[in-house]
């Protein structure tokens, strides 16, 4: 007679031989395989791993939470306006992340403060192809040698861009025929033509100073706005919103008259990735960071260690 216990015990031993037989024949040759010799140079931290994994597929969470407390320039925007600046915060397009509320927040609190939206183009025959030919600009970034070690950032242009440029970037052997494709690619996208619609509104709004952030999105219709504050004759100014902006998203390829960076490190990725005069990259800090310097713990060290059971 059989127990119950041996036919559990030999269905498992049928099922992991089933399971090892079809990993090493049907999935093992697809499987991508990772080079084991950095993860050998320093511990494992699970928790580590935990928050590269969260940060790479998730990253609309952390979009989220930054800009339900305040867009990452909530801050710097207050303290303008408390120095007697009058301000138009112009959105190009409503959302669902709280940037309304802390808009609308900021203009019940400072009369200097008014809201707005920029016109969208109308609908043109060539509109979609300016977006399709930023975000293959955009890809073809992606093919430098130094983006060898971050195939998501690839992968995630790649599959926005449009194939012909797809195509045209996988034939590049050689570094000279990627620059050679790229600068023809930014030529045609120089070669549009100004919307005349946005460039109308900033004329009518008249400011003396036209900030765009964050700008550098994948194929970001906000070039289309500094492209028209310049042809207005108005300067431009690029607050950089984020640490990783300037070298994990698009290429800065209308340069604003100034840069503001947060530290020495984003300055060199402002020169030497996209490109910027060194006399227009000013390093000011992290502005959206600071609220931190008005605030107090809301308990004495003592009190929190004890809490959370720490000496």
């Amino acid at each position: 007679p059989i127990s119950a216990g041996d036919s559990l015990e030999s269905g498992r031993k049928a099922i992991a031989a089933w399971s090892k037989g079809e990993l090493e024949t049907s999935y093992g040759p697809r499987l991508k395989t990772y080079r084991v010799a950095r993860l050998a140079e320093r511990p494992i931290n699970n928790a580590q791993l935990v928050g590269v994994l969260l940060y790479r597929t998730h990253l609309d969470w952390f979009e989220a939470w930054y800009q339900r407390r305040g867009g990452r320039v909530e801050s710097a925007i207050e303290g303008l306006a408390a120095r007697g600046h009058a301000i138009h915060l112009a959105a190009d397009r409503e959302e669902a992340m709280g940037g309304r509320a802390m808009v609308e927040r900021l203009a019940a609190r400072y009369p200097g403060i008014t809201l707005g939206t920029t016109p969208g183009r109308a609908v043109r025959a060539w509109d979609d192809f300016a977006k399709r030919l930023r975000l293959g600009i955009d890809y073809l970034r992606y093919l430098d040698p130094r983006y060898a070690e971050t195939p998501h950032l690839t992968r995630r242009a790649r599959e926005r861009a449009p194939r012909v440029i797809v195509r045209l970037g996988d034939r590049c052997r050689r570094p000279w025929q990627l620059r050679l494709l790229s600068a023809l690619v930014c030529g045609f996208e120089r070669g549009l033509p100004v919307a005349a619609e946005l460039e109308q509104y900033i004329r009518r709004e008249r400011p003396d100073l036209v900030m765009i952030t964050p700008l550098i999105g994948l194929g970001s219709e906000q070039m289309n706005h500094l492209v028209a504050a310049k042809a207005a004759g108005v300067r431009t100014v690029l607050p950089v919103a984020s640490w990783d902006h300037l070298s994990s998203k698009a290429l800065i390829r209308e340069t604003p008259d100034l840069v503001l960076v947060w530290n020495d490190i984003q300055r060199q990725e402002a020169i030497t990735m996209h490109g910027v005069p060194p006399d227009r990259v000013v390093a000011t800090g992290a502005h959206c960071y600071d609220q931190w310097f008005g605030r107090t713990p809301s308990r004495p060290r003592d009190e929190f260690c004890l809490r959370v059971g720490l000496d």
